[in-house]
């Protein structure tokens, strides 16, 4: 096939939802027009996904205090929950929540085209972003454990900073697409290794603060196999 494209993209649908679902689902396939795409602080279409398209999530969400989660998209594809044995994730304890983080086969022809791992580091009672992050380590070691490093993407709001976020999947072999990118727009007052912001945090009165929050990680196979990335405001200013 040709060039095909992934992204990833907080909605805040169940934090401050801006646009109604249909005009969401319009500015995502004209203005993104992805082949995949990994939605965070999500909810699926009430009245199904567009024509061409398929999703995977967790009904209901987290819980009734957040009835969000991930969703993982796709147009013309066949979308199937990753099957694999827990190892380091067989206590409930150490896993992430499966609203928020999960693991899909992409199907294209009835084989296997790429595995994604959709994430949203949630952060509940003492949580942090440092401890969503470990869940979601565990896990992706035990889909690796099972089916290798290969096609495999990761991809989300981590709500952790780019030095810390980067490093650890720098020490399993994949690579951030953002640090494939030639040139950074430029940047005011950037926030512990922010090179473009997704998320501008804080008071109104104070414009907030500029912050690299998601994330597209890739495998060293299809790192090979990268054309180009855009990503953040500066690239998307009407989001």
């Amino acid at each position: 096939m040709g060039k095909f494209r992934i992204a990833t993209w907080n909605t805040k649908q169940g934090v401050a939802p801006r646009q109604k679902e249909p005009e969401l689902w319009k500015w995502i396939q004209e203005t993104i027009d992805p082949d995949l795409i990994v939605l965070t602080e999500a909810k699926a279409p009430k009245a199904g996904f567009p024509q061409g398209w398929s999703g995977i999530w967790v009904p209901g969400g987290v819980g009734n205090r957040r009835p969000w989660g991930t969703v993982i998209a796709g147009r013309n594809l066949e979308l199937v929950k990753t099957e694999f044995k827990r190892r380091k994730t067989k206590s409930e304890a150490n896993r992430p929540n499966p609203a928020t983080t999960f693991c899909v086969d992409v199907r294209l022809d009835g084989d296997v085209f790429c595995r994604v791992m959709g994430h949203y580091g949630l952060m509940l009672n003492s949580m942090d972003g440092f401890d969503a992050l470990r869940l979601l380590h565990r896990e992706i070691d035990d889909v690796i454990s099972e089916h290798g490093d290969k096609k495999l993407i990761v991809a989300g709001d981590f709500n952790n900073w780019p030095d810390y976020v980067v490093d650890s999947f720098r020490n399993i072999g994949l690579t951030s697409v953002t640090d494939l990118r030639k040139t950074f727009p430029k940047l005011r007052d950037p926030q512990y290794g922010s090179r473009i912001w997704t998320h501008k945090n804080g008071p109104k009165a104070s414009d907030g603060m500029r912050q690299e929050l998601d994330f597209i990680f890739i495998s060293k196979d299809l790192k090979k196999k990268f054309v180009t990335t855009k990503g953040g405001v500066g690239d998307y200013p009407d989001a």
